[in-house]
């Protein structure tokens, strides 16, 4: 291998780490859908795994003299690691093959392997420690933000002592917001660039084994008290998508559902796209919902605010994130229910196409369900 890179290894000895905490693996009981409505011919149901189960035993790891790069990916004398314990080479491959991502992350392929430029690690901020990184994997997505970087966020505030500062990636103004929304003041934040390298004294991650989209009680509860700082309500919420789509383009969007609209605003559904809400806003709208009807994605990840037992309807375009999204609709307590649209052949895209669903059965479907 060429001399100006570093070649990346996954199996044998890991990056040296030790464990400073464990998270509890709490039992609990996934419950199904109160109601499931097929629109579309030809799906094949997942499994949901329904029945006893318990949350993830997450935990916090120290590394020292460790380069970070990217997100999450860690790289001491050539072995690498990510928060994740299950495929860490998968994980670094799919970033290095995905077109245009190398040159932001550094990590690309030579000769078939995984490489990073020396001249990447020898440019390293060095970052003195202890330091807790809460950076997720997918740091744009809110949905990942909520379930992943606030429990972590979560853990440093309670042990404030622990830490000289808190190092994550929050791109967007809303994730900069809850931030301070529970107690983080900007004094104690590193921004978290991951176009550029960091060399860390001391670092501080919580590892988890896999996105299984549940919380633990404690992260519930932390949900739970901002969302009774808000006043009682009983607005009924349509949680769309059309203005990102017509502000942001197309992807992952629902064709007919300026139709599918006008059937819920006639039942008395306020829509909103909370992607361009404050948070305190959507914490507090979907605190005080007395219904919520929405398409599947980051914006519905809101119901982690909502009472327990409050009504939901789940509107998918395919099968793909059925088990992830019902994980956390039964961990919150939710009574759910799912409809099923179709996705649009035409579309060349492997995952999360453009889709339609029928209006008038859909929403005769919510009224049915809801009352």
């Amino acid at each position: 291998m060429d001399a100006d890179v570093l070649t990346l290894r996954f199996d044998g000895m890991p990056v040296p780490a030790d464990i400073t905490w464990q998270e509890e693996r709490i039992p609990w009981t996934k419950h199904g859908p109160s109601m499931l409505r097929d629109l579309s011919p030809g799906h094949m149901l997942p499994d949901l795994d329904l029945g006893p189960t318990a949350t993830q035993a997450r935990r916090i790891e120290r590394m020292r003299e460790v380069d970070l790069v990217w997100h999450d990916f860690f790289i001491r004398d050539g072995w690498c690691c990510t928060s994740f314990d299950g495929n860490p080479e998968g994980a670094v491959a799919w970033v290095a093959d995905f077109p245009g991502l190398g040159a932001y992350s550094g990590v690309h392929r030579r000769d078939g392997a995984l490489v990073v430029p020396l001249a990447r690690l020898r440019e390293a901020e060095r970052v003195p420690g202890p330091v807790l990184l809460a950076t997720a994997d997918e740091p744009a997505n809110w949905g990942v933000f909520l379930l992943h970087v606030v429990p972590a966020v979560l853990h440093y505030l309670a042990n404030r002592g622990s830490y000289r500062a808190l190092m994550v990636h929050a791109p967007h103004p809303n994730m900069r917001a809850m931030l301070h929304l529970l107690g983080v003041a900007d004094a104690e934040l590193i921004p978290h660039d991951h176009t550029r390298s960091y060399r860390f004294e001391e670092v501080h991650v919580m590892r988890r084994y896999c996105h299984d989209f549940t919380l633990a009680p404690a992260t519930r509860d932390a949900y739970a008290r901002l969302r009774h700082r808000a006043v009682t309500g009983g607005v009924s919420l349509y949680v769309g998508r059309r203005r990102r789509t017509l502000e942001l383009g197309g992807y992952r969007a629902l064709a007919n559902e300026d139709m599918l609209i006008d059937k819920l605003e006639a039942m008395g559904f306020r829509t909103i796209d909370p992607e361009f809400l404050d948070v305190a806003e959507q914490a507090t709208l979907f605190g005080t919902a007395a219904r919520i009807v929405g398409l599947g994605g980051a914006g519905l990840f809101n119901a982690v605010f909502a009472d327990p037992g409050t009504p939901l309807v789940d509107i998918e375009g395919s099968t793909a994130f059925l088990r992830a999204h019902t994980n956390l609709f039964a961990n919150l307590g939710l009574r759910y229910g799912l409809v099923l649209g179709e996705e649009d052949p035409s579309d060349l895209a492997s995952i999360q196409k453009r889709w339609r669903v029928d209006p008038d059965a859909a929403a005769a479907t919510v009224a049915g369900f809801m009352g």
